[in-house]
């Protein structure tokens, strides 16, 4: 029944899980909590380039890899997407 919507299913799944990665950065500097988001925006004050090149480097691997899980699963759901090398 649910076959044919779960591609676009793990599509927004994906989506969310980068968007909570992201989402947790603010909630942590508005709310006061230590973690990457307030060590985030103390680099950024004391203009700490190389703290702030790392975790923004990190999310953005955090995206891609969940990206590419994302990927991973649509062949596995959906036996006719299939990667193809360009």
């Amino acid at each position: 029944v649910l076959r044919p919507s779960t591609v676009t299913l793990i599509t927004v799944l994906g989506l969310n899980i980068a968007q909570l990665v992201n989402g947790a950065l603010v909630v942590e500097f508005i709310f006061d909590f230590d973690g990457m988001g307030s060590y985030l925006i103390e680099a950024i004050y004391r203009q700490e380039f190389f703290a702030v090149q790392t975790l923004v480097a990190l999310v953005a691997i955090i995206f891609v890899v969940t990206n590419m899980v994302i990927d991973v699963f649509y062949t596995v759901v959906d036996p006719r997407v299939q990667a193809q090398a360009s």
